[in-house]
């Protein structure tokens, strides 16, 4: 047999990290209000899954800069019962400071196998989602009020937190800083 290698990519990407702080500041928050505003489309309000860490607050905050406050609803869980867990004041914070409504989901681990086994019935999968338990009913809650889409910020690890990946991506280029 025969077996050789080859890139599957041969363009080199932009360097997309060139400019100061308050340049690339700017970049990301118009990209991400882009972005939101594309998903939201001609939903008439915005929902967001918000929880309390800096990419649900983002997304959020760009959907209130792109269709105002008074046109996006949060919804939120809450753990009491783990308040390791528990980032319930730090959504509260993030809704007073932008004039937003919402709800929220206490949650109690009684829930957990019931929609576990909710989610495979309509799948014929496991999640892979270790707050899938608890979505399938925030995403019931943003329906019930009538919200079309709901944004969330799941992925905000890998935009905001890279420094593992840049890390990463600097060894294997030879050097550690």
């Amino acid at each position: 047999q025969h077996s050789a290698t080859r890139a599957y990519v041969t363009e080199r990407l932009p360097d997309l990290v060139r400019g100061g702080p308050e340049e690339l500041a700017e970049r990301t928050r118009a990209a991400l209000e882009r972005a939101v505003d594309a998903a939201i489309g001609k939903a008439p309000v915005a929902a967001v899954s918000l929880s309390g860490g800096i990419d649900s607050g983002s997304v959020a905050a760009a959907a209130c800069h792109v269709r105002g406050s008074r046109n996006a609803l949060s919804f939120s869980a809450a753990f009491p019962d783990y308040p390791e867990a528990d980032e319930s004041s730090l959504v509260r914070k993030v809704r007073r400071q932008l004039d937003l409504d919402g709800s929220e989901l206490v949650v109690r681990p009684a829930g957990l196998l019931r929609d576990a086994l909710l989610y495979q019935s309509i799948w014929s999968l496991p999640s892979a989602s270790p707050t899938r338990f608890f979505q399938l009913q925030l995403q019931q809650l943003a329906a019930d009020a009538g919200a079309e889409v709901l944004l969330d910020g799941e992925g905000g690890d890998e935009l905001f937190g890279l420094r593992p990946y840049l890390v990463a991506d600097r060894l294997a280029r030879g050097r550690a800083y």
